[in-house]
């Protein structure tokens, strides 16, 4: 009798980080939801990003390049299942490569809680790896997110969030 052997798992994750933002809660919300200020803080630092699709409602599309600072794209593609203004956003995005395969699929919500006079915003990611290669890009979500919300942060401090 010929054994096929099992394959090996794919890889997981899941992360939670939050980041306090002294800015109205609806500003904050509209920086995810407008493509312009989306693009001008999504992203690990360094990186910039090009928004080619956004339509944010339920079963709308954002359609994403992070432009990396070794001059490599990250594409990222995503299907919003929920927009609450100015509380939540959910959506599940495929992440790939250059060459378009798909690497990883995440559940991410965003939360927006009025506090202090500002919005704390909390993001909670759940994902898993699609494809070989998916480790090193899971490994860098938290951190990824916790530069990301800096980066948005950075928007309301250095004013150019209007």
């Amino acid at each position: 009798m010929t054994r096929t052997p099992f394959p090996k798992p794919l890889p997981a994750c899941e992360i939670e980080v939050s980041r306090f933002i002294a800015a109205p809660r609806d500003q904050v919300f509209k920086a995810w939801i407008e493509p312009a200020r989306l693009a001008a803080w999504w992203g690990p630092a360094g990186f910039s990003s090009t928004v080619a699709e956004l339509s944010p409602c339920p079963g709308g599309a954002l359609r994403l390049v992070m432009h990396g600072p070794d001059g490599v794209d990250h594409p990222m593609s995503a299907t919003f299942r929920e927009l609450a203004a100015p509380e939540r956003i959910a959506f599940v995005a495929v992440a790939g490569e250059e060459d378009g395969g798909p690497v990883l699929e995440a559940l991410t919500i965003a939360l927006f809680a009025e506090r202090d006079g500002g919005v704390e915003v909390r993001v909670h990611a759940r994902a898993a790896g699609l494809a070989p290669g998916a480790d090193a890009k899971l490994q860098g979500m938290e951190i990824g997110w916790t530069q990301s919300l800096a980066r948005l942060d950075a928007l309301f401090t250095k004013g150019d969030a209007e």
